[in-house]
């Protein structure tokens, strides 16, 4: 996947009512560095050490060793907690009462992952080609299941998504050099190896405009609202006689 730029209006939209510091989640510094960027004090939490130095003299970023299944932080600490292309890596199952437990009420749980956009003519042309070769190939990367638990889950409500489309330039020969560079493409006899990088040029010819071709993708991303009471076990008086209290588990 190449370099795909965070949309300014989708990160307004993901952080948008945010108070107080922001908890992020990413496997690169960039989003961090964004949210720093617009004015927001960041946490962001890595359990890669290496990763976590490349933060050190970044302003208003402060990098934490550890993991988002047992978060080292007290309660209602965070206005947000954003997770960015990292959902499908996460024990959604210990992470969710964690990201509850960290957000002050009224704190927002954010998630966004990038995904190509295959509904566009010619990405669906050159998959076609690039599956006659290898049925494997070019298979979507998209996380709709690995973030269905966050959607399901009690402790978030006032659920919203929403998707933000990207346009990224690439050049015949980096398209080329893409398709080249697969290994399925790359065991061809010279023929036919041949043949399908002319195909390839051919679909870039047909969907180029002034020698410049954008490959299509969206930024998906989904909000909620914490709600504590889902946190905490209900209590209730036991019935007369009997003294005491029930904790229902």
């Amino acid at each position: 996947m190449p370099r795909v730029d965070f949309p300014e209006a989708a990160l307004t939209w993901l952080t948008a009512d945010c108070e107080g510091q922001a908890l992020v989640l990413a496997p690169s510094g960039g989003v961090p560095r964004l949210i720093a960027g617009a004015g927001q004090d960041v946490v962001t939490v890595t359990s890669d050490l290496e990763h976590a130095r490349r933060f050190v003299a970044t302003p208003h970023v402060t990098p934490v060793v550890g993991r988002a299944e047992s978060l080292p932080f007290v309660g209602y600490h965070f206005g947000l907690v954003l997770v960015h292309q990292m959902a499908a890596q996460l024990s959604l199952g210990l992470a969710m009462p964690e990201f509850a437990r960290v957000l002050h009420p009224g704190g927002t749980l954010a998630t966004s992952y990038f995904i190509r956009d295959d509904s566009v003519p010619w990405v669906r042309r050159l998959i076609s080609l690039m599956r006659s070769v290898d049925p494997e190939a070019m298979k979507g990367d998209d996380q709709s299941s690995a973030i269905a638990p966050l959607m399901a889950s009690r402790f978030f409500t006032r659920q919203a998504s929403r998707d933000f489309r990207i346009w990224v330039p690439t050049a015949r020969m980096a398209l080329l050099d893409m398709v080249s560079s697969q290994d399925a493409v790359d065991q061809l006899e010279t023929a036919v190896r041949t043949k399908l990088l002319d195909d390839v040029a051919s679909i870039y010819s047909g969907a180029a405009s002034a020698n410049e071709l954008r490959l299509p993708y969206q930024l998906r991303c989904w909000r909620a609202t914490v709600d504590h009471t889902a946190l905490s076990t209900a209590l209730r008086t036991r019935p007369q006689p009997t003294a005491g209290l029930v904790i229902n588990l």
